[in-house]
């Protein structure tokens, strides 16, 4: 199994979360809910970013943690579980 430090781009990031969740989360993420609209609308816009390096000096000490609903996350990258009882 990878190492997530040497994942280097969404679709290696996202085979290798496929492996990790249950199927129902799984298809949850692939499709959507409802026609699906959300997801191709995110896709083509993860699509639309680039980062240039040139840009990113000294990364060493970067901290993306936020606090969300009052919890600190070291990513604030979140996914919605579904409902269990439907």
């Amino acid at each position: 199994m990878s190492d997530v430090k040497t994942l280097y781009d969404l679709n290696e990031l996202e085979e290798h979360a496929t492996r990790l969740i249950s199927a129902a989360a799984r298809d949850l993420a692939n499709q959507g809910a409802g026609s699906g609209l959300a997801i191709r609308r995110n896709r083509m816009a993860w699509m639309d970013w680039a980062l240039r390096s040139r840009v990113l000096r000294n990364v060493s000490q970067c901290d993306l943690s936020s606090t969300v609903l009052g919890t600190r996350v070291s990513l604030p990258v979140l996914m919605g579980r579904p409902d269990s009882t439907a």
